[in-house]
C-alpha cells in the first residue's frame, strides 16, 4: 500500500528498472489512478490520471555467483559503446567502478548526449493482441507494402516473448535558458532491423522548482507530460494514460534514466566538467488503447562543449 492513495483507486501501474552496478538496481514506478468525470453532455468520462512517482534504490545482500566473469562471458572483447558502458559498470575498465552522478539541469544542458538504442517493437507481430485499427506500416525494404491479415483467433501464450528487435544510433540534448524554460530534442540516427519513427523528436517544458537544486518539477508540452529530476535520474512520464485527455497529436510515453560516472573522476555538482558521464535510459510507447507498443533501452555518452566529439 502506498501512504495517502487509496488502492481502490488504483487503476494501472507502470514499472521500469535499470541496473545500477552489480549489486544496485534503481526501480520507478508510475501509478495511475483511475477517476470518473461528468461533461456539459451528462457523458460520464473514465480517465487514468499519474497520482504518484515511486523511485527504489535496491542492493542485493548475497553476492553470490561472479557477475563480472559472467558478464565477461557475455559481452565478448567488443570495442563497441555499449560493450564499453558494460564493462565499466563490473569495474573492469581503466575509469573504475560506475557510481550513481547526481545532476541538475545544469549538468543535463551542457552538451549532447550521443549513444545507442536497442529497441524492442510488438506492432509487426501478428500473434501479440492488437487494437481495431492496427495495421502493419510498409519496411524500408525493397518492393511495396505487405499487407498481412491477423489471426481470426488469436494465440496469446504462442506470442509471449516475440518482439521484432532493432538498434538505432540517437543522439539528445537538453536546451536550456537557465531560467524556467528547457527543451528536450531528439535525433534518430542509422538504424539496423526495427527503427524507432514515429516518436516525439521535440519536447518544450517549463521547471516549476528550484532550477539550481537537485530537485526539480517540469511540466512538458502544457501538461501533456510530467518530468522530474532527482539526485541521479530523470523521469517523464504521460499525465493521462487515457488517449482523450492526453490528445490524439501526443503519445502516451515515458522516459527513465539513471546518471552514472567512473568512481575515480567523481566530483563535486558544483563542477560542471562533464567527462565520463553516462546515462542509462528506458522508453516505452503505448497505443491508443493503453497497450504497451514499442520500448527501448539506450546507453548514452555526455559530450560537453569544451570536449571533442568524434564525427
Amino acid at each position: 500500500s502506498l501512504s495517502g492513495i487509496d488502492t481502490n483507486r488504483v487503476a494501472s501501474v507502470i514499472e521500469h528498472c535499470l541496473v545500477a552496478s552489480e549489486t544496485e538496481r534503481v526501480r520507478c514506478f508510475l501509478v495511475y489512478g483511475k477517476q470518473t468525470m461528468q461533461t456539459n453532455g451528462n457523458t460520464l468520462l473514465n480517465e487514468e490520471r499519474l497520482i504518484r512517482v515511486v523511485t527504489s534504490y535496491e542492493h542485493k545482500a548475497d553476492h553470490g555467483n561472479n557477475i563480472e566473469d559472467l558478464a565477461r562471458d557475455v559481452v565478448g572483447s567488443g570495442d563497441d559503446r555499449l560493450n564499453q558502458l558494460s564493462s565499466a559498470m563490473s569495474g573492469d575498465n581503466e575509469m573504475g567502478q560506475m557510481k550513481k552522478y547526481s545532476i541538475n539541469m545544469m549538468t543535463l544542458s551542457l552538451g549532447p548526449w550521443l549513444g545507442d538504442a536497442v529497441i524492442r517493437d510488438r506492432s509487426f507481430n501478428s500473434l501479440l493482441p492488437r487494437g481495431k485499427d492496427a495495421s502493419n506500416k510498409s519496411s524500408k525494404g525493397f518492393g511495396g507494402p505487405t499487407k498481412q491479415t491477423p489471426p481470426k483467433k488469436v494465440n496469446r501464450e504462442n506470442g509471449f516473448g516475440e518482439w521484432v528487435l532493432g538498434v538505432q544510433k540517437i543522439a539528445m540534448t537538453f536546451k536550456y535558458d537557465y531560467d524556467a524554460n528547457v527543451r528536450q530534442s531528439i535525433d534518430f540516427g542509422k538504424s539496423m532491423g526495427v527503427s524507432i519513427d514515429d516518436w516525439p523528436k521535440q519536447s518544450a517544458g517549463v521547471i516549476y522548482d528550484d532550477r539550481h537544486s537537485l530537485v526539480s518539477s517540469i511540466d512538458f508540452d502544457n501538461g501533456a507530460y510530467c518530468g522530474f529530476i532527482f539526485g541521479s535520474i530523470f523521469i517523464k512520464a504521460s499525465r493521462f494514460l487515457t488517449p482523450l485527455k492526453q490528445g490524439s497529436e501526443l503519445p502516451m510515453l515515458t522516459e527513465f534514466a539513471i546518471f552514472q560516472k567512473a568512481e575515480s573522476n567523481l566530483i563535486d555538482i558544483s563542477d560542471f566538467s562533464a567527462e565520463n558521464i553516462f546515462m542509462s535510459r528506458m522508453t516505452r510507447l503505448y497505443d491508443d488503447e493503453g497497450t504497451l507498443k514499442t520500448g527501448s533501452t539506450s546507453f548514452f555518452t555526455l559530450h560537453s562543449m569544451d570536449s571533442s566529439v568524434d564525427p
